[in-house]
């Protein structure tokens, strides 16, 4: 058998326990946060109501919007969550398996551009082991799903034996579709056209297919459009006012003053409510990799093989197109971050296998790498071991009453797939609603009280995580002081609060009430 042979057996038993050590450690790493339950209650609501028309039943007063986009995310969750269960495994399981299909991927790209076995083993095994590809393909969102889209595309551009005008077809559909997953599906789509400009200059392909993939992409977003004008005619407004509140319509200076931020937010690991992992030393390798790159592609007339060229533009121009798209949103997630992680794997699998570097020394270089990446792992998955997110469900679920209608924290949704449940964030909006009046109409009946709410009240600048508590906080000290019966009370040091900064530090507490307001003839 030859090293070819071993390489390839070896990486695809590699893959397979990649998939079954992470599958072990799918609901461990990384803490539970709220957007994996508000996306799996969207979904759930989706399955009741037979209809992608419809606005989470938590958010009653916190202002939504019907729409298509996202609706495909939700359609691709509902049978997972049907033969599965509604709870985290099976929410997490999808991004699980995307992480997997990439890796499948990333296998037959390697093995398809480079023709060291050992080193394109080395290279698949350094990519797994990023801690960003593994906190996604942990976590219960769609950028996971977005970027196997966008592995699945670059490497049927660039490798496969389509013709050009097939190629730009399925790139373009492919990438039309990913709108029905998530708005970001915009910086998959911007990633890719500067590679297919590119070869429209160079003459690789021709112009009209450029063009080409522009209309594909237009005609795409036209049709999520009227699919969502078709269930809410006020779209355009609802969906322009909600990407307000996110900054979205920020002039370019306070754009540029927030990209730079965002940026250094993910040096120093300042994330708000996103469990974000040491990510310091691929922020600093990536960079060292963008600068050499940069001069090799400057110095490149002197290379002898003109595909090298390629890929190193490709990933540069990947690179590009990923600040390009951030910055024209305006929208600085930290989950984003992980679209980049593509193009810098491109130019360093380019560098490590180039004839600059001798290959004792590519050799060396992707181990040391490899041992960094495991270390980094050890010490991720280290920091959440106290963390039990079992435990925390099973405080809740052993002391709700029977059919209680709760005013909680949407962290804890998956409790609630049994009851109605109010998320806190409404209270936000309740305007000239009193909270006893919002309770009242409501029959809620049970009120899940964390410390961390009046630790929030005293520090105003963590108000943005559930919305100003100015009109309700003191009625709400009075409420459950008045009327408020405990039925349980629990700490945890990692989900009784959502600022990630504070998590396992302090023993937060949790307190569930019965609330018994009197009658309205008895006050």
């Amino acid at each position: 058998m030859t090293t070819q042979k071993y390489s390839r057996l070896f990486s695809y038993f590699y893959i397979a326990s990649f998939f079954l050590f992470h599958l072990s450690t799918l609901t461990i790493y990384p803490l539970v946060h709220s957007d994996e339950t508000w996306l799996a209650g969207l979904s759930m609501t989706y399955m009741k109501a037979r209809s992608i028309f419809v606005t989470e039943p938590f958010f009653d007063l916190m202002p939504r919007q019907a729409h298509a986009i996202k609706s495909l995310f939700h359609l691709v969750q509902i049978p997972f969550i049907h033969f599965f269960g509604y709870d985290l495994f099976s929410v997490r399981f999808i991004s699980l398996l995307a992480g997997t299909l990439i890796l499948i991927m990333m296998h037959i790209y390697l093995h398809r551009r480079f023709t060291s076995p050992i080193m394109n083993t080395l290279c698949l095994i350094f990519f797994s082991l990023n801690i960003q590809f593994i906190y996604a393909s942990h976590f219960a969102r769609q950028e996971i799903i977005l970027f196997a889209i966008l592995t699945l595309l670059y490497v049927l551009y660039r490798t496969s034996k389509l013709t050009p005008v097939t190629k730009i077809w399925v790139v373009g559909i492919l990438s039309g579709i990913s709108i029905g997953i998530h708005p970001n599906a915009f910086i998959v789509a911007v990633m890719l056209f500067p590679i297919i400009l590119s070869d429209g200059i160079f003459h690789v392909i021709k112009y009209r297919l450029v063009v080409l993939y522009g209309f594909i992409l237009s005609f795409f977003a036209i049709l999520y459009t009227l699919i969502s004008l078709i269930g809410n005619p006020d779209f355009f407004k609802d969906y322009w006012n909600f990407g307000a509140t996110l900054g979205v319509n920020a002039d370019p200076f306070i754009r540029f003053k927030h990209f730079i931020e965002f940026f250094l937010k993910l040096y120093t690991q300042n994330s708000g409510t996103y469990y974000l992992p040491d990510l310091r030393y691929l922020l600093i390798l990536g960079s060292v990799v963008i600068f050499i790159s940069i001069i090799l592609l400057i110095t490149s007339y002197k290379y002898p093989q003109k595909s090298t060229v390629t890929y190193y533009r490709d990933g540069l121009t990947m690179t590009l197109g990923f600040l390009l798209s951030l910055f024209i949103i305006g929208r600085y997630n930290p989950t984003s971050i992980l679209f980049v992680m593509f193009p810098l794997s491109i130019l360093l699998f380019e560098l490590m296998s180039s004839a600059f570097i001798k290959p004792r020394w590519s050799y060396g270089i992707i181990l040391v790498l490899i041992i960094i990446n495991i270390s980094m792992n050890v010490h991720e998955f280290d920091s959440v071991k106290l963390a039990d997110y079992n435990r925390y469900e099973k405080e809740l679920q052993n002391h709700l009453p029977k059919e209680a209608i709760i005013l909680g924290n949407l962290s804890s949704g998956f409790v609630f797939k049994d009851y109605v449940f109010y998320d806190i964030r409404n209270l936000a909006y309740l305007e000239d609603l009193s909270l006893e009046t919002y309770i009242r109409d409501r029959n809620i009946d049970t009120i899940i009280y964390y410390e961390s709410y009046d630790y929030i009240h005293r520090n105003p600048q963590w108000q943005i995580l559930y919305g100003s508590d100015e009109g309700y906080y003191h009625e709400l000290e009075e409420i459950l002081s008045n009327y408020g019966t405990p039925l349980h009370t629990f700490e945890d040091a990692y989900y009784g609060t959502r600022i990630i900064r504070y998590m396992g530090d302090y023993p937060w507490k949790v307190i569930v009430y019965h609330i018994d307001l009197p009658a309205t003839d008895q006050k």
